[in-house]
């Protein structure tokens, strides 16, 4: 287990650590830095529907170093570890597990060097309204799920704004059934919550990823409700950048704003969920992009088209009843163990990794990556502000057509001259 402390605090509490056989590192320098911040939900009509919320959000940092505090799998060729992060915060939740065996997955260090720091939110414990400026928290990552919550002291971190705003569906999805009402910021969010991931029963198995970093995954200046647009552009680009059939003039900007205008996004109420792929499959049609993509409701098709270097995109239900579309990173599967034989496991849940732009409407191309936990009968856990996935775009190019079929083809129409011509000639 590798404890996280500041550097003031690591300080004195290495010697200690080191007599218990724990890791210890200085975050400033060499290892994990984790950033707090106090979530401000935005209005459509300008405002708020709930400044200084009770949500609190971290920001967990990775660095090279931190691999060695993961288990390796020489099987899947995989580092797996479990963030835990406890919070304490004055006229709030004090010795709060606030996110609770958090799995984190890379392939190598170059895979988590080029992730995007994973967003997580959780309930400060405070009354609406109450401004947190600063709190104090205890983080480890561990190479299995603790079954407790873990002690140890505490450091000091300052709290920070982050405004939320992000969505945009609207109608009934013909494939699931969902009803969207379309806005991003039409409600209030729900009483906030912490995130639970893994219990110790449980184990994460190979996830499936993008096949480029994702601080490579391109950023969009999301409109108010223009999360289809947004995550279909986020696609494109890409399946651009590894596919060099994919030629697009103009930057991924330049993408949003056109699929923006095929798709007849309007603010406040976002994209047809039924017009979504028309559209999209229009736009690409229309600037020769050689895209194909398939609409699933099945969690298992998602999840083996990012281990074939395809795309997904999924639906995403609020508890608001309004809808959200995104990009997806990553999907890690999760399975319950056998306690009469540990041999023996159960699928029951999968760790998603969205990315999106967390505040539309504010003129910045930002991109945030955020683990969802789902379950297999596709509703999101512990309370979240989001409370189901819906379903699935899954978009791959389309291959360039064999040399061997225009030879196939020539042949063809040769033994077909041929014919005609003796026809011909016997008349």
């Amino acid at each position: 287990m590798k404890q996280v402390f500041s550097r003031s605090t690591g300080r004195f509490l290495v010697p200690f650590a080191a007599a218990l056989g724990l890791a210890v590192f200085s975050c400033p320098t060499s290892a994990a830095t984790f950033s707090f911040a106090q979530d401000d939900w935005l209005s459509d009509s300008g405002g708020f529907t709930s400044q200084n919320s009770d949500w609190g959000q971290v920001d967990i940092h990775l660095a090279p170093s931190d691999l060695s505090a993961f288990r390796y799998s020489a099987t899947d060729g995989t580092y797996t570890g479990y963030v835990n992060v406890v919070t304490n915060v004055q006229n709030g939740a004090t010795m709060n597990w606030a996110v609770q065996n958090l799995p984190v997955q890379f392939r190598n260090v170059t895979d988590l060097s080029g992730s995007l720091p994973s967003t997580v939110r959780f309930d400060l414990g405070v009354t609406p309204g109450v401004n947190v400026t600063n709190l104090g928290y205890f983080a480890t990552i561990n190479r299995d799920p603790l079954g407790m919550e873990p002690t140890g002291s505490f450091a000091a971190a300052s709290v920070g704004d982050k405004s939320i705003l992000f969505g945009g569906i609207t109608g009934t999805d013909p494939i699931t059934g969902d009803t969207y009402s379309g806005d991003s910021g039409g409600d209030p969010p729900p009483k906030a919550s912490n995130f639970v991931g893994l219990d110790a029963t449980q184990v994460a198995g190979k996830g499936h990823a993008i096949a480029i970093k994702e601080t490579a995954v391109a950023a969009i200046d999301e409109d108010d409700a223009g999360c289809a647009p947004g995550a279909v552009a986020r696609s494109i680009e890409y399946l651009k950048s590894i596919n060099k059939r994919i030629v697009i003039n103009g930057s991924a900007q330049d993408v949003y704003s056109g699929l923006q205008t095929n798709m007849q996004t309007q603010p406040g109420t976002g994209t047809r969920v039924d017009l979504v792929k028309s559209k999209k499959d229009e736009y690409d049609k229309k600037n020769h992009i050689p895209i194909q993509t398939t609409k699933s409701g099945d969690i298992e098709v998602a999840y083996k088209a990012l281990g074939h270097k395809e795309d997904v995109e999924v639906f995403l239900n609020k508890k608001s009843g309004s809808g959200h579309f995104a990009f997806v990173s990553k999907i890690i599967p999760v399975y319950t163990l056998n306690p009469h034989d540990p041999k023996e496991k159960d699928l029951t849940n999968y760790i998603f990794t969205i990315i999106d732009d967390p505040t539309q409407a504010d003129h910045k191309a930002e991109n945030e990556s955020i683990p969802l936990y789902v379950y297999t009968n596709r509703t999101i856990g512990q309370s979240d502000y989001l409370s189901s996935i819906g379903s699935f775009f899954i978009e791959n190019v389309v291959p360039e057509p064999s040399p061997l079929i225009f030879v196939l083809a020539g042949s063809c129409v040769l033994i077909l001259m041929i014919g005609l011509r003796r026809r011909h000639a016997a008349r």
